[in-house]
């Protein structure tokens, strides 16, 4: 896991255009914690984008890129 900070980026394919993209980037944040950083505060950037997408292709992308 990275130990300093780091820059969150994500794309959401196929979230509900209703979806809350701070909710859905607290999501990610919450299931990382103790596998890719320790603690979410490592965070010091984040990049969110809702992006259409068909059944199929439904899918989330992270990159993470240490500070």
């Amino acid at each position: 896991s990275y130990a300093g900070g780091v820059s969150l980026h994500v794309l959401f394919f196929g979230a509900r255009k209703s979806a809350d993209g701070d909710n859905l980037l607290k999501i990610i944040a919450d299931a990382c914690t103790g596998i890719l950083w320790k603690d979410d505060c490592q965070i010091m950037h984040w990049e969110c984008w809702k992006l259409p997408a068909g059944k199929s292709l439904e899918r989330t992308e992270i990159k993470v890129i240490a500070l």
